[in-house]
């Protein structure tokens, strides 16, 4: 995929290809009218791949693993372009589940040898914390609303990564975390914000990002410079400088389904700051 003059002057294309075996979201539910020129059913993945709102999105498989290069090029050229220094973020790191599944469907990325990271921390000036992990984000028992997000059971869900033995309320979660219904504020969710969502590994100069709560639909976001108190906390920006192609791969955690998919959302910077660059 080539996203066109990405950048604020016009000068500059993205293109994004990937460098290990690569697939969608096979399903075609919900896609009936959206056929391939040959007249064949178009997948669902494919429907979500590209421009996505204000954001470029990459659709992957659930299940799956797939390494991406990200390279820059003069506008309407095959000509690499170095970038001085820039940032580069990926949003709405959530997870999904699923009656019967085996593990919990995470999103996770591998960043190759950025120069920084940035994660929603406490701080004035957020370039004053690069590669700071953060703190990461606690759950209190009750939304914002007063209503139980927290149910006992036993179903694999992810809620008791915060609460032994207990799953996610359905209807209190996602008010909570959508903005539509009332939540998304940072008071709705989180007991101890400013936090972050992602759990970041470091491993030489690599950095992994991991998601570690529930989403939905609803809580996606709009807008990169626009985002809720929720949508920031599962936030990643990355800085590089003297940079032509950035090397990064996508995990869809979890079991294999087919018919289903992960949608990782990028765009320049995630956060509120003085971030010069594209």
């Amino acid at each position: 995929m080539r996203f066109l003059q990405v950048d604020t002057n016009s000068l500059y294309d993205l293109e994004v290809s990937n460098t290990s075996y690569y697939n969608v979201n096979r399903g075609t539910d919900g896609v009936a009218d959206e056929t391939a020129d040959n007249g064949e059913m178009i997948f669902r993945g494919v429907v979500f791949n590209g421009v996505y709102g204000a954001f470029g999105n990459v659709n992957l498989q659930q299940g799956m693993s797939t390494t991406f290069e990200l390279c820059f090029y003069f506008t309407g050229t095959e000509d690499l372009a170095v970038q001085d220094m820039f940032f580069f973020s990926f949003f709405d790191l959530d997870q999904g589940t699923n009656t019967g599944m085996t593990q919990v469907y995470r999103e996770q990325l591998t960043m190759t040898d950025p120069e920084s990271f940035y994660v929603n921390i406490d701080g004035e000036s957020l370039l004053d914390f690069p590669d700071d992990v953060g703190t990461k984000c606690t759950i209190g028992a009750q939304n914002g609303f007063g209503d139980d997000l927290f149910v006992v059971g036993t179903e694999i869900d992810g809620a008791d990564d915060f609460y032994d033995g207990y799953d996610w309320a359905a209807t209190p979660l996602k008010t909570a975390v959508c903005e539509s219904l009332g939540g998304g504020t940072e008071d709705s969710f989180f007991s101890n914000y400013p936090c972050t969502d992602v759990t970041v590994t470091q491993n030489g100069g690599s950095v992994t990002a991991t998601s570690s709560t529930k989403g939905y639909g609803c809580d996606n976001p709009t807008d990169p410079a626009t985002q809720t108190a929720v949508q920031t906390a599962r936030s990643i920006m990355f800085q590089f400088v003297d940079t032509t192609c950035m090397e990064v791969e996508y995990h869809a955690v979890g079991d294999v389904i087919t018919s289903s998919g992960r949608n990782f959302l990028f765009a320049g910077a995630a956060f509120e700051c003085e971030c010069a660059g594209n």
